[in-house]
């Protein structure tokens, strides 16, 4: 098989009504033999049948959002001030507990309660306060 499920594909069939558009391998046909091979999704509101020669491995356009690596709530890809590169910048990447203080005034109100996100960020605080006052 050209294809598997799950790899996105461009419709490269220009009789096709949805030529050049990105969908989804869902599934494979094997019960219908009068279908082609491919079920594809995401291009209509219904699945599409397409052969391996009216198709090409395409790329996703990205999503707007980027929960893993650049997740909203701490800024976004795009933003200069995304904490992890504040964090970075500032050298707080090397102190859990001024890294923490940062994350949590920076995300205050966009993932959870606000007034938590501060309580978060003063309990990070206040241990960095008591080891620096311990090791005095």
């Amino acid at each position: 098989m050209k294809f598997a499920i799950g790899d996105p594909v461009r419709v490269i069939n220009r009789r096709c009504s949805v030529f050049d558009a990105v969908g989804i391998v869902t599934a494979l046909n094997t019960e219908h033999r009068h279908l082609p091979p491919f079920v594809v999704e995401s291009i209509a509101d219904h699945p599409l049948y397409f052969n391996a020669d009216e198709l090409i491995l395409a790329e996703l356009p990205p999503t707007a959002e980027d929960p893993v690596n650049h997740p909203a709530h701490y800024g976004g890809a795009d933003d200069p001030y995304e904490v992890i590169k504040v964090a970075e910048a500032w050298g707080f990447d090397k102190d859990a507990y001024l890294f923490n203080v940062l994350k949590y005034i920076a995300r205050a109100g966009k993932k959870g309660a606000t007034v938590q996100d501060h309580k978060k960020a003063r309990f990070y605080l206040d241990r960095k306060i008591q080891r620096l006052e311990t090791a005095e």
